[in-house]
């Protein structure tokens, strides 16, 4: 019963808050930290380019075009032995974005991006010599680049944004001369500062 009383508390505040808001004329603190455009984006970011990882974006040009460079982590776990399934790993991708504001608006904004990526990966394949009875490691590195373009969409709540990009992504396997082209879904939340 506290809790009904406690929310519908909370609703008649912000009701009261708003109502004043909009008959006084100016905006709120909210609404005017919500709609400013600010130019440095910091955040997280996973999807098919992206995989995981931090990203950051700058917006240019009366915030037309942006730029944003995101890094995939390297991961590392150490092999052990008492594993039936033991290996060392690692992973680093890093690319560069292009975006572009198609339509602004007061809350957000329809964007078009163009990415490029560059994909590191490294693993050792655990071998069983019978012969010797022995075991062996192999080390396989591999490289690869790809890319994605497509629409998107990004929207705003207080100093964080939040964007959704579609599109298709396509990635050649230097290595191994393997080539893919899949759906691509990237979406990410960045502090706006």
């Amino acid at each position: 019963m506290r809790g009904v009383i406690f929310l519908m508390f909370f609703l008649y505040l912000t009701n009261f808050v708003y109502a004043q808001e909009m008959e006084s004329g100016e905006e709120g603190g909210y609404t005017r930290i919500t709609t400013n455009k600010y130019k440095h984006y910091i955040g997280i970011c996973t999807g098919v380019t992206y995989y995981y990882g931090i990203l950051y974006r700058r917006w240019f040009l009366d915030d037309v075009f942006a730029l944003q460079f995101h890094l995939f982590p390297l991961i590392y776990k150490p092999k052990t032995y008492d594993e039936e399934d033991a290996y060392t790993r690692g992973i680093i991708k890093f690319g560069l974005t292009f975006l572009k504001t198609i339509r602004s608006y007061e809350y957000g904004r329809l964007i078009y991006y163009i990415n490029g990526t560059l994909h590191y990966y490294t693993d050792y394949e655990y071998h069983w010599d019978n012969d010797s009875n022995t075991s062996k490691n192999k080390q396989v590195d591999e490289f690869s680049i790809g890319g994605a373009i497509g629409p998107g969409i990004e929207f705003y709540v207080w100093r964080f944004a939040f964007d959704v990009l579609l599109g298709i992504s396509s990635e050649y396997n230097i290595t191994t001369g393997n080539y893919r082209i899949v759906p691509a879904a990237e979406t990410a939340i960045h502090f706006r500062f």
